[in-house]
């Protein structure tokens, strides 16, 4: 493999990140912003895996801001064996990413790409319990030093990981770190919900902010 940092470093195949447009079952927005809006779905039908898509309008500029970004996440998920998407098991658990998620499990986990005449779509992996900043506004749920202290660890090892990739995360902030939980039949809203007993990790997400350091 190529000793080369950054996006030009020798990464898996393009056509190992493609999925085919009818692949992705796409349901409710989940997020808006100016790098596009997030909508929660299914990977291989309803039934498939959750992720969360990120849609984003097929223009001139965000044409080149996606494939900045796209370059880097290949970049970062360099590890992940080489695939292809037929090979992929058509079942609810995506077998083939049970190993990758353990490898990248304090990072948000990219799936692929896909596309249709007029919108560019990214998969990404569906973390169930929202943004760390969502969390810390709902001053009803009490956060203990345990908790905080893993969040903290998880977050320094997923910098830690891009570090040695030679890369810089430019904009490390609550909304970009993401925050799973066991399961999603207990809300966060409900009065008997605990944040301690359910926090399973925390993921930093926001990777198109991640640049190469210099040489």
């Amino acid at each position: 493999m190529s000793t080369t940092t950054g996006p030009n470093a020798s990464v898996a195949p393009d056509e190992d990140w493609h999925f085919l447009i009818d692949d992705i079952d796409i349901g409710p927005q989940i997020g808006k912003g100016s790098f596009g809006t997030v909508y929660r779905g299914n990977l291989f039908g309803k039934s498939g895996t959750e992720v969360a898509v990120k849609e984003i309008p097929k223009t001139l500029d965000q044409i080149g801001e996606f494939d900045h970004e796209v370059a880097m996440l290949k970049y970062v998920y360099t590890p992940i064996p080489h695939y292809s998407p037929s090979q992929v098991p058509q079942t609810p658990q995506l077998v083939l990413y049970g190993y990758i998620w353990h490898l990248f499990a304090d990072i948000v986990l990219f799936m692929g790409i896909t596309k249709n005449a007029d919108k560019l779509y990214l998969v990404q992996e569906f973390v169930t319990g929202g943004s760390l900043w969502g969390l810390l506004q709902q001053k009803q749920i009490d956060i203990n030093w345990k908790t905080r202290v893993k969040i903290a660890l998880e977050i320094a090892q997923a910098l830690q990981y891009l570090h040695k990739k030679n890369c810089l995360h430019r904009d490390l902030k609550c909304e970009n770190v993401l925050i799973e939980f066991q399961s999603e039949s207990t809300t966060t809203s409900s009065d008997n919900f605990d944040a301690n007993e359910s926090f399973v990790r925390c993921k930093v997400g926001g990777l198109h902010a991640v640049h190469p350091l210099p040489a």
